[in-house]
């Protein structure tokens, strides 16, 4: 038995094999399901019976936006008829913002037709949050043609034309895109006209910070800084309307006047400033520097944390300011500030 066993196991590690034909490699694929692109969904948007359907549905839009190039365009058409029959204002500020993505990330789309749909759709809207939304879409599209000069102007027109709108939230996106879109030249290339619009749109964005909304006030400075940031000069008569911001009620609004002044005084040191007495004068560059100081000072914490770190990067101080704080005698309006032992000291001597 043995033996049979082990010749069965010599027989079975003597056999050959020969390899076969190869095999061919499969590719496994999977295809997109039918209704699950986004150009399906957009499809259903008509058969919606209420506008809660209509959101979800939207929102499944939103979560999976993959369209075919051919299928882009038409998309736009339906959601621009469906935006024009509904009701609720959440889904027509839903299909503004569909409009934004798709600009954005999908191939094929044009960004051009985009625009013109958005400005049609909002142009007799009532709705200030779908103003609103229809604005920021506008600046975010706008924002991929920069180098198209004259759409840049009529979205700056759109915006202007918006900026009357009672809603703060229109306002200040209509700030927000007048000072990202507006076009600026190099200064080489800018004829007197250009100059003069230019001086006009500074001083429609400086109105602005007079507003009756503190959110508007804020967004009005930050306009400004954000026109300085892309090379628009800003003229140096703002000074003093920006330092009366600097007691401005709400902190938003005095941080950022506290960005200004520090701004305007480091571009024109050498500019005079009157002081409230009427004849002493002093430098702009000092002036700031004083203010800043007093900044230290605010009840708000992060207005206090920006006045210090701007108080090291003001230039051209002069000597005397500079050894004055160094001395922790900080001034107010050019007049020293006494401690409460120095007030108590006085009270005494007067015999009060």
């Amino acid at each position: 038995m043995a033996a049979l066993l082990k010749k069965r196991a010599l027989a079975e590690y003597n056999k050959s094999f020969q390899d076969g034909p190869s095999s061919k490699k499969l590719h496994l694929a999977k295809k997109p399901l039918i209704g699950s692109s986004a150009a399906a969904f957009v499809g259903l948007l008509e058969k919606c019976k209420s506008s809660e359907e209509a959101l979800q549905l939207l929102l499944r839009i939103s979560d999976c936006l993959q369209f075919q190039e051919s299928d882009v365009e038409e998309a736009i058409k339906k959601l621009s008829e469906h935006f024009q029959s509904e009701e609720e204002s959440v889904v027509r500020v839903k299909i503004l913002w569909l409009y934004c993505d798709i600009g954005l990330e999908c191939p094929g789309a044009n960004l051009n037709n985009l625009i013109e749909e958005t400005i049609h759709l909002i142009k007799n809207e009532t709705s200030h949050k779908v103003i609103a939304q229809g604005i920021a879409t506008l600046l975010k599209l706008g924002s991929k043609l920069s180098d198209d000069k004259i759409l840049m102007m009529r979205l700056v027109n759109v915006a202007k034309d918006n900026l009357k709108d009672t809603s703060h939230s229109v306002k200040c996106r209509s700030l927000q895109l007048i000072s990202e879109l507006y076009p600026i030249y190099p200064e080489s290339d800018r004829t007197q006209d250009m100059t003069v619009e230019a001086d006009a749109i500074v001083k429609l964005l400086g109105d602005y910070s007079n507003a009756e909304d503190a959110r508007v006030r804020c967004e009005a400075f930050q306009s400004l800084l954000t026109l300085h940031e892309r090379g628009q000069t800003l003229n140096a008569s703002l000074y003093e309307h920006v330092c009366e911001s600097l007691s401005d009620d709400y902190e938003i609004v005095r941080e950022v006047a506290l960005r200004l002044v520090w701004l305007l005084g480091n571009k024109y040191p050498e500019n005079s400033i009157t002081l409230p007495d009427g004849e002493t004068t002093i430098r702009m560059v000092d002036d700031a520097f004083i203010r800043i100081c007093s900044a230290v000072n605010d009840l708000c914490m992060q207005v206090r944390a920006l006045a210090c770190s701007l108080l090291g990067s003001t230039c051209a101080v002069s000597d005397r300011f500079l050894l004055q704080t160094l001395d922790k005698q900080l001034m107010s309006n050019m007049k020293k500030k006494r401690t409460l032992h120095e007030r108590g000291a006085e009270l005494v001597r007067s015999g009060a």
